[in-house]
């Protein structure tokens, strides 16, 4: 599956009528200002027609099934735990990533944050994403801003400020990085749960079963 993310730049065009010396008649003046409004409701024209382009051309398949929809308003490809999803221009694979663990079982924690007073990793949950440089030239890391979850009934977590893993791999690369969020209730009570991936805008929502 490929993902391809839409980055819209619309210029505003702000054009002033500026009086000056040299105009012989005001009917000089009236048609350059007609010729002036003219081009701008041409251009505000054809700034909404490509903006309703770009927006059907970035919106989700019509085909995906009931349960790939994350509102009645909005979908998106829907990824379980361990399916890849692979980002790209449509045209080449740039990049991948995967979750392959979502769990509030305490040997996931990283230790320092288990013994500091700072964190409750009893109402926590700890993700851990693999991801891959397929063919970016930079070294490629998934920030953790990248990603923002909510619990089963859209309410929205509370990310913690924490990374563990922040490699930034180079191309035929892998490596992993682990997340963290905090719960509204004991981790042993908490079963599932939904992560955004958001780069820039939306592109696939993660829906993922927990375990302990």
């Amino acid at each position: 599956m490929k993902k391809v993310v839409c980055g819209l730049l619309f210029s505003v065009l702000f054009l002033s009528g500026c009086s000056g010396q040299g105009v012989d008649a005001g009917g000089e003046t009236d048609a350059n200002n007609n010729d002036l409004q003219t081009t701008i409701d041409s251009l505000r024209s054809e700034n909404e027609i490509l903006k309703e382009q770009l927006l059907t051309d970035s919106s989700p398949s019509s085909n995906q099934s009931s349960n790939e929809s994350k509102s009645s308003v909005s979908s998106y490809e829907v990824y379980r735990l361990g399916e890849e999803l692979s980002l790209g221009d449509g045209s080449q694979e740039n990049a991948k990533i995967k979750i392959i663990e979502a769990t509030t079982n305490q040997s996931a924690f990283p230790e320092h944050m288990i013994n500091l007073d700072d964190y409750d990793t009893s109402k926590m949950v700890a993700v851990k994403i693999e991801y891959t440089n397929v063919a970016i030239e930079e070294p490629f890391l998934p920030y953790s801003n990248y990603f923002q979850a909510y619990d089963k009934d859209g309410k929205a977590l509370i990310q913690v400020n924490q990374q563990n893993g922040q490699d930034a791999v180079p191309i035929g690369r892998t490596s992993t990085t682990q997340l963290f969020w905090e719960l509204p209730v004991s981790g042993n009570d908490f079963n599932e749960f939904e992560i955004d991936f958001v780069p820039s805008s939306q592109v696939a929502t993660f829906d993922l079963e927990v375990t302990h």
